[in-house]
């Protein structure tokens, strides 16, 4: 309830308490003595999504000097979002703690790299490293997708199934739309139910001539 939404720039959404952010750092710190003691020497350890943000500032309290990669599933905020978030500084502190931190695009790289000169007071240097506090870690951006060629493959054979065929036949003359989405507020499904509304509400010549489906 409060990095979710900000992180997709809903900030009206978030509820933030100093006790959920107490615990935030509890669970990881948990966490992070569970799996000290399996850590061999030489072990790379990969941390994912915000969940889990401060889990590589627990290992190094622990004494783990090992090398600690992060990658961030979601949007990163700007610098004008992100200092909503009482303890934004030390949030990005916490970052600082692992040796290589990712992102998905090139605009939430760079609008962390501006929080952590403008807001934490950090420092950028050459080839995306940069110092904060005592730390010296370094930011970059990792695209991730979809496998294309298989679901376009998968595409071509499930458009000759019966289901498909089926599907069509179903629709006579009538236009298709479709939406696939996962079932979170960032997505705007309601919204997206109320356009379809108004849609046939105020245009009623396309009534009957549109199937919505909402996967």
């Amino acid at each position: 309830s409060t990095l979710w939404p900000l992180f997709h720039f809903r900030v009206g959404l978030i509820d933030y308490s100093r006790q959920a952010f107490e615990g935030y750092l509890r669970v990881n710190a948990q966490m992070a003595a569970k799996l000290a003691p399996m850590i061999q020497p030489g072990d790379v350890i990969w941390v994912h999504d915000y969940h889990l943000i401060p889990f590589g500032d627990e290992l190094r309290k622990l004494g783990i000097r090992n090398r600690i990669g992060f990658f961030l599933h979601t949007p990163f905020p700007p610098r004008q979002l992100l200092e909503t978030l009482p303890r934004h500084a030390a949030l990005l502190h916490l970052m600082a703690a692992y040796d290589l931190v990712g992102f998905q695009t090139d605009e939430s790289l760079r609008a962390f790299e501006d929080s952590v000169v403008d807001l934490a007071r950090g420092r950028l240097l050459s080839d995306g490293e940069f110092i904060l506090g005592e730390r010296r870690a370094r930011a970059a951006t990792f695209p991730i997708g979809i496998d294309t060629e298989r679901f376009a493959r998968l595409a071509r054979r499930t458009a000759q199934s019966r289901d498909s065929t089926r599907l069509a036949e179903s629709l006579s003359s009538r236009a298709l739309i479709i939406g696939v989405d996962r079932l979170d507020y960032s997505k705007g499904l309601p919204q997206r139910f109320d356009a379809i509304d108004t849609l046939l509400t105020e245009h009623p010549e396309h009534r009957n001539q549109i199937s919505f489906l909402q996967i």
